[in-house]
């Protein structure tokens, strides 16, 4: 296989070689794709091109189901990304390993290199309070991911404090909205409620009315779950109060419309539902809503 011809000195082939590389990912002939990275070693690209033809790699494997041959093809990659790569993008590099390590845990045994690869990162990478930030998030959302949210919790805390020391805006926004979802795997539906509340109250401060419309139904969905019904149509009600936003009507009528039918007021599900169908231009898009009606008209005994 000769991707040489491809390069020819020049980058710009760069998306070629990765083309070829990713079908083979694709056909799972893990052999065939390693074999095209060989030569792709060979390339007289820059080490930062062939570092990023291997993150892509792993991107892609990382994306599809985790499995542990997976896993450990991206840690392969991984390692060979790093031996190339410009001191400027390890930092970014060594946290992707460092996930992967995290995910690997109970599957492979890999305890010792991801005690080495979380050391070396905290000693050598970690240059500035905003990658120190970023290295306590990505441990949270690995250990989430992993169901160990104790642990997930105990670096979010972290995370939120470094971005507030920097004055990072978005991350902060990020870690009180991780918040409240973490407490709602774990189970505790008051501290949920508490975390987006402070979410929606953050937003309103720093004037992230883009962010407000998502906030207000996690926070209704929330305080639903508790069966709190009138207040959860109280938060969707808010949305009309976002300046500067088009709110996406529909949904707040489906989210009404669900909320007043599981509390069977069937009247009132029923109006909202002749709303969404208002709302909507696309008959398409107006079909599941009839249905829908069919529905709650026959659940109130109506033919």
């Amino acid at each position: 296989m000769l991707l040489c011809s491809y390069a020819c000195g020049n980058e710009n082939a760069t998306d070629v070689v990765f083309l070829r590389a990713k079908v083979l990912e694709n056909m799972k002939d893990s052999e065939a794709c390693d074999s095209v990275l060989l030569e792709v070693r060979k390339l007289s690209y820059s080490g930062k091109t062939k570092a990023l033809i291997y993150k892509e790699l792993v991107d892609e494997l990382t994306n599809k189901e985790p499995s542990t041959a997976n896993l450990l093809r991206c840690v392969s990659y991984l390692k060979r990304a790093i031996e190339v790569a410009p001191s400027d993008h390890l930092f970014d590099l060594k946290m992707k390993l460092m996930n992967v390590y995290m995910l690997l845990q109970g599957k492979a045994d890999i305890t010792e290199q991801l005690s080495e690869v979380i050391v070396d990162i905290e000693q050598r990478y970690i240059v500035t309070p905003h990658q120190r930030a970023v290295f306590f998030h990505q441990k949270a959302v690995v250990y989430n991911m992993t169901g160990e949210y104790e642990r997930a919790l105990e670096y979010a805390k972290q995370a939120h404090k470094s971005y507030k020391e920097t004055e990072d805006i978005d991350g902060q926004f990020e870690m009180l909205r991780f918040f409240g979802n973490l407490y709602g795997f774990m189970g505790q539906k008051e501290e949920q409620e508490d975390a987006y509340i402070a979410t929606i109250d953050f937003v309103r401060r720093n004037k992230l009315n883009e962010k407000q419309e998502g906030i207000l139904y996690l926070l209704a969905n929330c305080v639903y779950g508790q069966q709190k019904y009138s207040e959860a149509i109280e938060w969707c009600d808010k949305v009309f109060e976002i300046k500067g936003v088009k709110i996406d009507t529909a949904r707040y009528y489906r989210t009404v419309s669900n909320y007043y039918s599981a509390t069977k007021d069937l009247e009132k599900a029923r109006y909202y539902t002749y709303k969404i169908i208002d709302d909507y231009s696309n008959e398409r898009n107006r079909f599941p809503q009839y249905r829908r009606l069919a529905d709650l008209y026959a659940r109130d005994g109506v033919k």
